[in-house]
């Protein structure tokens, strides 16, 4: 019994000694928001880089691409309340907001899209809109995933 008391007290005097040993050591800085943003603001740029080098495929959720995935035909539907809704939503932006939401069809900005949190997006987000500005979005985007006939 002695023995193991003794062998309990020595893992016991190493175990205290390696936690303050631990302890003792500094945490690596939390870096500021400033360099957390620089850095995921290079990360997406990097990103966005390596993304544009590749010529456009299709669109793929498993590396494949899905062929025919839409095609265009005519639904009958009338478009009008999308149409109307996304001239409120710009109508309701600023000029320097209107800038940063329209792009031409041909733009490479769809191909950079990205949902990740530390992805830096360009556009307007909805931080940056007024609550008026939000709503007219979200109206927007009601007509636009209204179901089809």
């Amino acid at each position: 019994m002695r023995r193991y008391g003794r062998a309990c007290l020595f893992a016991g005097t190493i175990a205290a000694l390696g936690v303050a040993l631990v302890a003792g050591q500094q945490a690596p800085p939390t870096p500021s928001p400033e360099d957390y943003q620089k850095r995921s603001r290079d990360f997406s740029a990097g990103m966005e880089k390596k993304g544009l080098a590749e010529p456009f495929r299709g669109i793929t959720a498993n590396g494949t691409v899905a062929p025919n995935l839409f095609q265009l035909r005519a639904t009958g539907v009338s478009t009008a309340p999308v149409r109307t809704a996304a001239a409120a939503f710009l109508k309701s932006l600023d000029e320097a907001q209107r800038r940063k939401a329209l792009f031409k069809e041909n733009d490479v900005e769809w191909r950079k899209w990205a949902n990740q949190h530390v992805y830096f997006r360009d556009g307007v987000s909805f931080q940056e809109m007024t609550g008026p500005q939000r709503e007219a979005a979200f109206k927007m985007l009601r007509h636009h995933s209204a179901p089809r006939a």
